[in-house]
């Protein structure tokens, strides 16, 4: 029987007794189910943070034609657009460019 057919049980046999009826082994019943629910959503997010750490140790997946360095500089430029500005940075003019 599941908690929720339980506890609907206990109401009634409760409602039709009056209350004398005390449905002492439902409500053991519905104790114990009450426990493996709470064991159960326990497990699963151990479960689920399992899981994700394994997610996390996937990269992503890269195209067969990215070239892998550990510099920047050996990437190639694929494409480029607009015109770069002839801009030197010479540490007082922090804050003072405009990026957009």
């Amino acid at each position: 029987m599941e908690f929720g057919q339980t506890n609907k049980s206990i109401a009634a046999r409760k409602k039709e007794s009056k209350g004398k009826d005390k449905c002492e082994e439902l409500v053991e019943v519905s104790k114990k189910q009450k426990i493996d629910i709470e064991n159960q959503n326990k497990e699963a997010e151990d479960l689920d943070k399992k899981r994700n750490a394994k997610l996390h140790l996937i990269g992503n997946v890269l195209h067969k034609d990215v070239p892998i360095f550990k510099e920047e500089e050996n990437n190639p430029i694929i494409a480029s657009w607009g015109e770069k500005p002839d801009l030197e940075v010479d540490g007082k003019t922090l804050g003072h460019l405009y990026h957009h």
